[in-house]
């Protein structure tokens, strides 16, 4: 919400990845929907401009209003507190994908040997993996709060 640039000016709207509508968080990569529904709210406003016959600030401030209308600026403005490092933290995009391989593979290799009991097995991929306990409550704590949890 905070990184969203100035979306309307005399004569002109701003849609798309050009204002801002993109969602990167690690798990999320979101945007055509988001420039989709830009476009509308700024055709829908473009209309409205054309039938008046004026294009100042306050026609294109329709735009802001459509956009608030359709519910679409509550996904940035959910996530105006998320860390600007949070999507190129190392472990969101490394380690813990990795982590999650070695537990599946602890968890579903077919071998001679008992049943791996959960929590001890997670607790042994843990201890093995490039990322400390501390540095895994850091990110869980930083995810929470980017989420709103």
């Amino acid at each position: 919400f905070k990184h969203l640039s100035k979306l309307c000016a005399p004569g002109l709207m701003v849609t798309g990845d050009a204002a801002g509508f993109v969602i990167v968080t690690g798990y999320l990569l979101l945007g055509i929907n988001y420039a989709l529904e830009s476009g509308t709210c700024a055709g829908k406003a473009a209309l409205m401009a054309l039938e008046d016959q004026r294009y100042g600030y306050n026609e294109m401030q329709r735009y802001l209003q459509l956009l608030y209308r359709s519910g679409m600026l509550m996904s940035f403005f959910g996530l105006r507190n998320a860390p600007k490092n949070l999507v190129h933290n190392v472990n969101l995009q490394n380690s813990y994908p990795q982590l999650i391989c070695n537990i599946m593979d602890s968890l579903y290799s077919v071998e001679r040997k008992p049943l791996p009991k959960l929590l001890p097995m997670l607790w042994r991929a843990v201890r093995q993996s490039d990322v400390g306990l501390f540095s895994m409550l850091k990110d869980v704590i930083k995810i929470g709060c980017t989420l709103g949890i």
